[in-house]
């Protein structure tokens, strides 16, 4: 991804300081990747055996999602803001019943919903980041990730689609 090798090349010390509430709300948004990953995964794991596209989505989205919240991570450093992670996940504990095979379906139609409601939350956060940035690594970087989430709602949204077409 372009933000990823741009945000390991440039000094640290040639980079504009950034507001403190913009680095708290970055923080913020870093502590949701962070979920964010432990939501697919969980979501992965509990479909990959009844909804095997499903679940290659999920660990998909998650894979990006890593990558945001290590560049996310490398942004707090630059700017001398703490990256220490310290959160606790409270993922939704769906579940499947005793009869799983019918049940599937409806479960991942649950967690696309909040996934797309996510996905769509983010991408406005990140834009909205990004406009109140004041260096342009810092704008480039946010609006990335930030386009990157709208094609993770999009991806979702036809996911849902097909599941209640079938």
């Amino acid at each position: 991804m372009k933000y990823s090798a741009s945000t390991r090349e440039q000094d640290p010390s040639e980079m504009p300081s950034e507001s403190p509430q913009l680095l708290r709300e970055l923080y913020r948004a870093y502590t949701e990747e962070n979920a964010a990953i432990a939501d697919y995964g969980y979501a992965e794991v509990l479909l990959e055996q009844h909804l095997p596209q499903a679940a290659e989505l999920f660990s998909s989205i998650s894979m990006t999602e890593m990558r945001h919240y290590e560049t996310l991570a490398r942004l707090l450093r630059d700017q001398g803001a703490p990256f220490a992670l310290r959160t606790t996940i409270r993922s939704t504990p769906y579940r499947l019943l005793s009869d799983a095979d019918s049940h599937a379906p409806v479960v991942a139609q649950q967690i696309l919903k909040d996934r797309i409601r996510d996905e769509k939350n983010a991408n406005l956060t990140y834009r909205g980041l990004a406009k109140r940035a004041v260096g342009e690594r810092m704008r480039s970087t946010l609006l990335a990730i930030s386009e990157d989430e709208g094609q993770h709602a999009k991806a979702l949204e036809m996911a849902l689609a097909r599941l209640e077409r079938s």
